[in-house]
């Protein structure tokens, strides 16, 4: 199988929000656990020009966002959630969605950032992530790359050490906590260590 990395294009769109919301849909379900809506905000609210698309066979098998300190993977609209979801809960999701997906992130100017790493469930298990992963930072300037997931994702902490990342905090912010969801773990590696793989 011959898997192809390269920036997302307008017509990856919206397979980039289906694998998004599938990969992600606990924490999504928080708001609703109607794929269908999640699907439509995601694809509403991407900032395209932050993806990297893995493709296989012609078919778009993965997706991740590399970002930085101004500009994140989703522009997420507090309208467009509410027309959806209701007053409350569109409300209430979208400051949450904003606070995880929108708010500029705390790294210095150095820093690319990789967010909404993610595979399709029938690609899974076939190093697609790690060759995203290798395969931006090889396309990108960063000199160090960080990203986070869930503390109790160990199959994902396992992958990311792999590839030479190092793990330099945890946390757990307000929201995730009214939100239920586990501690991050916060790791770091330098281009090198991705690139020579």
């Amino acid at each position: 199988m011959t898997v192809t990395i390269r920036k997302a294009q307008e017509k990856d769109r919206e397979r980039i929000a289906h694998i998004s919301a599938e990969s992600f849909k606990e924490d999504f379900a928080v708001l609703t656990r109607n794929l269908s809506k999640v699907k439509e905000i995601l694809v509403h609210d991407m900032n395209l020009q932050q993806f990297y698309v893995a493709e296989t066979d012609g078919e778009v098998v993965g997706n991740l966002a590399l970002t930085n300190n101004t500009t994140r993977a989703f522009s997420i609209c507090s309208r467009h959630m509410i027309d959806l979801l209701g007053l409350v809960r569109g409300g209430i999701g979208s400051l949450f969605l904003k606070k995880m997906f929108s708010e500029p992130l705390r790294v210095p100017d150095e820093i690319g950032y990789f967010e909404f790493v993610a595979v399709d469930a029938s690609a899974r298990r076939q190093g697609i992530a790690s060759k995203m992963i290798q395969s931006a930072a090889a396309m990108t300037a960063y000199p160090q790359y960080m990203l986070d997931t869930d503390f109790d994702n160990a199959a994902a902490i396992r992958v990311y050490r792999k590839l030479g990342f190092q793990e330099i905090a945890h946390g757990r912010e307000w929201f995730r906590i009214i939100f239920g969801f586990s501690r991050r773990i916060f790791l770091q590696a330098s281009r090198e260590s991705l690139t020579d793989h």
